[in-house]
């Protein structure tokens, strides 16, 4: 990951601390989980329902995070 990159995703996890529900609710295998997206990017993640945590499932580039995340779940 490059430097402007690691910026860019600093910066969208700063602005998911403020609104965690602004990312993308996923679906099917995926659901609970929601995505947001930074360039070519993709942070997943999870919100507590007390919504006082949120926990980073992956972050990775668009063609391949959501297969990495099927993987770790079988």
């Amino acid at each position: 990951m490059s430097t402007v990159t690691r910026t860019q995703v600093r910066a969208a996890i700063q602005r998911l601390i403020e609104d965690p529900t602004r990312g993308k609710p996923l679906q099917l295998t995926l659901n609970g989980l929601r995505s947001w997206r930074t360039s070519d990017w993709r942070i997943v993640y999870r919100v507590t329902e007390a919504q006082l945590e949120i926990l980073i499932v992956a972050v990775g580039h668009r063609r391949d995070v959501y297969d990495r995340i099927h993987e770790r779940l079988k």
